[in-house]
């Protein structure tokens, strides 16, 4: 096994051992491994007036094609759904984590009742970006049960800047009550 592979392995293997953390191993294209681990935080519900000090400028432009730039939304992004307690007193609280970058995006789920990912793909758009789906976390169209859940680029949801927030549009992504959410503050950029 060639040393960079080695690392790679070693770099992801570690990784994988790290408590509360989501780990994602890629190669970089210098052939070096690259592991970014990020434990969950739990935020709170939606909230509708939340100041990070962000602007609502105009999207920075691709100086090559003069499209909006998703390098700028580049971060990691949570929310903590609470769905309150269950009948038996359980907290029915599921953490998404959204990963962006020039070259990735992953979306994991994790918390009661609930353990997901998704590989996505992320297009910019005026203010904000699309998060669409492009797989499971396992490469895989179906979920772990087999099921056929979305198809390659339906659109899960998008995030823009907005009056120094970032606002979710829910487009095809369900949260766990399966009820239709309002246009409002979720995500914070944990970055």
């Amino acid at each position: 096994m060639p040393s960079m592979m080695l690392n790679t392995v070693r770099a992801c293997s570690i990784a994988a051992m790290l408590p509360m953390a989501s780990a994602a191993c890629t190669d970089t294209s210098d052939n070096t491994a690259s592991v970014e681990a990020q434990t969950n935080m739990l935020s709170s519900k939606p909230s509708q007036a939340r100041d990070d000090g962000m602007t609502n400028a105009v999207a920075k432009r691709d100086p090559a094609s003069g499209e909006p730039d998703v390098a700028q939304w580049a971060g990691i992004y949570t929310y903590a759904f609470n769905g309150g307690s269950n009948a038996a007193g359980t907290q029915t609280v599921v953490t998404y984590t959204l990963e962006l970058s020039a070259a990735a995006c992953t979306l994991t789920a994790q918390g009661y009742q609930t353990d997901e990912t998704v590989l996505c793909t992320s297009k910019p758009i005026a203010d904000g970006v699309d998060v669409a789906f492009r797989s499971f976390g396992d490469g895989e169209p179906t979920d772990k049960y087999g099921n056929a859940v979305y198809s390659a680029g339906d659109l899960l949801f998008s995030l823009q800047r907005k009056d120094g927030k970032i606002v979710t549009r829910w487009k095809g992504y369900p949260l766990p009550d399966d009820k239709p959410h309002p246009i409002g503050v979720y995500f914070e950029n944990r970055s």
